[in-house]
């Protein structure tokens, strides 16, 4: 699992990179700047959201209870939704 959240990572980086180049030219659109910064979150919570259902279940089973284990994964997802 971990090769598809990296490759999240990769794109929200990738994505940093061109917002970063967009703020160093002096004709950068403000609309497009917004556009991007919105893009980077939007990669940010998807890679988030990835992690805890897919990672963190399996994290939190060798150290919680089911209720416990249900009970902070409702708690992530509700905090990243």
């Amino acid at each position: 699992m971990k090769d598809p959240l990296k490759n999240r990572l990769r794109r929200a980086a990738g994505q940093l990179d061109a917002l970063m180049l967009a703020l160093d030219s002096h004709d950068a659109d403000c609309r497009d700047i917004l556009i991007r910064a919105k893009t980077i979150r939007s990669a940010l919570d998807g890679f988030a959201t990835a992690f805890i259902e897919d990672h963190m279940e399996q994290c939190m089973r060798e150290k919680m209870n089911t209720r416990e284990l249900a009970e902070n994964l409702e708690s992530a997802l509700k905090y990243f939704s």
